[in-house]
């Protein structure tokens, strides 16, 4: 599952020698509601971008990662490369920490689209741990069977519309139905693809129209 939230940042520690682990304050937006922290993995790559902004509230946007063996949230700070990072979810072999990598090094579609036209295999592995073998496996991949999807989102510049209120209110909804927070987590991260159609077509859609997509 993905979310939108809106705050800045509030910590920075060393995770890895590819990710920093950050924590990010948001800003409710409601007076009735307090604010929230989420931690997560950012590319060591954008801290110094993210840096340079954190004295201002941003929106940033937070992808869950959940499987048997582990679970963790990364965040990036821009809805382009938060696009291009969905998008290259779909590539075989490109797991998400690879997928946030590559899309924290380019800065929108237009850039890695240039970078696919050109087959400019060595431009894409100055992505921290990746190879020539996976990059063209990448270049490759956008050029045939994602080209025309990547062509719609170097042209579209339309809005996620996700964002943590909605989020937060669907998985307090399963909850009080009786699942547990690992399960309706689940339920949610299953269905994002759905959930994200009906709030891009209808952003003021009510609880009862996400429980019935991640219901069913």
């Amino acid at each position: 599952m993905y979310m939108r939230i809106y705050g800045n940042v509030n910590l920075v520690l060393d995770w890895d020698k590819n990710f920093s682990l950050i924590s990010i304050k948001s800003e409710s937006k409601k007076e009735c509601d307090s604010n929230v922290e989420y931690m997560g993995l950012a590319s060591k790559g954008l801290i110094r971008q993210i840096f340079a902004n954190s004295n201002k509230m941003q929106y940033f946007y937070v992808y869950s990662y959940f499987s048997e063996k582990e679970q963790y949230s990364l965040i990036l700070n821009t809805e382009k490369r938060f696009r291009l990072f969905l998008s290259l979810l779909k590539v075989q072999q490109v797991g998400p920490k690879l997928a946030c990598q590559i899309a924290s090094t380019f800065e929108d579609f237009k850039q890695f689209a240039d970078v696919v036209a050109k087959n400019n295999v060595k431009e894409l592995t100055k992505v921290p741990g990746l190879g020539n073998k996976k990059a063209s496996l990448i270049i490759w991949h956008f050029s045939r069977e994602q080209g025309k999807e990547l062509l719609e989102l170097v042209k579209d510049q339309g809005g996620l519309g996700v964002d943590a209120e909605k989020y937060a209110g669907l998985l307090n909804a399963l909850v009080a139905l009786g699942l547990s927070r690992s399960k309706a987590k689940l339920l949610i991260t299953q269905k994002q693809k759905e959930l994200a159609d009906l709030l891009g077509k209808n952003k003021d859609a009510d609880i009862g129209q996400q429980l019935k997509i991640v219901l069913n």
